[in-house]
């Protein structure tokens, strides 16, 4: 598996491969003082949609290294973000469509007083 791993890092030249750490490197960085200051001004405790908000930080920079270190294919990276999304909306919205609750009716009630 090293064979493979050196002979990908030799098809990138270092300026491509230093491109690519700085973005990543500034995408995760900007990302954690975004979630930190905004975190800080709602003084709230831990909610679960933090973990996901955290997962996205370095989901994105991770997949793109892998795209260009193992030279995914567009399909694949698209794919691979497709469910990633999926999921991450999913997640957000519930466990599945909610369904109004139905409300007891009653009856109707007629304007005119009864004598």
């Amino acid at each position: 598996m090293n064979d493979v791993t050196d002979t990908l890092a030799k098809l990138i030249n270092p300026f491509t491969q230093a491109t690519i750490l700085a973005a990543c490197l500034i995408m995760i960085i900007g990302g954690l003082l975004v979630f930190y200051y905004r975190l800080k001004d709602q003084k709230q405790k831990w909610r679960l949609e933090y973990n996901q908000v955290l997962g996205t930080i370095f989901f994105f920079p991770t997949l793109i290294v892998l795209a260009v270190y193992l030279q995914l294919s567009k399909d694949a990276v698209i794919a691979i973000l497709a469910a990633f999304l999926g999921s991450l909306f999913t997640k957000a919205v519930g466990q599945g469509t909610p369904t109004p609750e139905e409300t007891p009716q009653e009856p109707e009630r007629s304007s005119t007083p009864r004598a």
